[in-house]
């Protein structure tokens, strides 16, 4: 068994919900409005819910509540509506699988610290793409759950082999599976149809000078999940957040034109944001069946 093959067994239990696809292709439309996107987000009134949810959260800190969809859209741009659909239903579909060999709520709490790490990276930087840049944060371990779901055995081997300080989870994954969860992500998000500016970055975001059309987003999500490792590991370790700087790629560090002095002042930032964006996102599986009281 190879990645994709992985991928497609486990694709009915991890499908996104039909409103996502339908969203995803309408967004490749140049002539699409924000209530088309609005009427078809509310088609599924806990996605919408959601939605709403995460734009009123510390994530974007607007002054005023945003009360409806085609406000939403408006405020913060089609494309980036993309990857806030995309994040609004991550807990739920992944929370499907069900697995005795993680943590949840750990994985969940790296999952969104590495996604806001990389969602600050990306201002420092200039990106405009910073919504798909946060996405890949938050989605990047996907392929784990994957793997400890679908291969129990193997993954209760690879936990074995590895260590708090072990960095090399990878290589062992593909000692004992011959590929790694990098692979399993990128190939799932590859099934979904989702752009290659998404799973390009979370394929090699333990070898970002592997990518080939996005660099800079890679190395940014490869400093994230650096900067998340020692701050707000899943496998909790001694490391402090100063020693970050000899798991990143030099390379990563010279793309972006930032050293590890921003390590700190990030930091300092995402405990101000962590708590209430990880109760948003944490909301959704509880919230999935409810409707939105707001407009549309």
């Amino acid at each position: 068994m190879n990645s994709k093959d992985l991928v497609t067994n486990v694709a009915q239990l991890v499908s996104l919900p039909e409103v996502c696809f339908r969203v995803n292709e309408m967004l490749n439309d140049t002539h699409v409005t924000s209530s088309q996107l609005g009427r078809v987000i509310r088609l599924d009134p806990a996605l919408a819910a959601r939605l709403l949810r995460i734009v009123n959260s510390a994530l974007y800190g607007f002054q005023s509540r945003i009360d409806t969809v085609s406000q939403a859209v408006t405020i913060i741009g089609l494309q980036e509506l993309r990857s806030l659909v995309m994040a609004s239903s991550a807990y739920v579909v992944f929370n499907k699988i069900p697995t005795d060999l993680v943590d949840m709520d750990s994985f969940w709490h790296h999952s969104v610290y590495t996604g806001l790490v990389a969602r600050n990276l990306a201002d420092e930087c200039k990106l405009t793409t910073r919504e798909t840049v946060f996405l890949s944060g938050l989605m990047h371990d996907v392929g784990q759950l994957v793997i400890y779901s679908q291969l129990p055995k193997e993954a209760a081997e690879i936990l074995k082999r590895s260590t708090p300080e072990e960095t090399n989870l990878c290589d062992i994954e593909r000692e004992v599976l011959g590929f790694d969860h990098t692979e399993v992500s990128s190939e799932l998000l590859q099934l979904w149809d989702l752009p290659r500016s998404l799973w390009e970055p979370i394929r090699h975001h333990h070898t970002p000078s592997e990518a080939t059309e996005y660099p800079l987003p890679t190395a940014i999500l490869h400093i994230a999940n650096a900067i998340a490792n020692t701050v707000e590991p899943i496998r909790k370790s001694t490391v402090a957040p100063a020693s970050t700087a000899p798991q990143v790629d030099p390379d990563a560090w010279e793309l972006t034109g930032l050293t590890d002095a921003i390590v700190d002042p990030i930091t300092r930032t995402i405990k101000q944001k962590l708590p209430d964006v990880l109760e948003v996102i944490s909301q959704a599986k509880a919230n999935a069946t409810q409707s939105p009281t707001t407009a549309f």
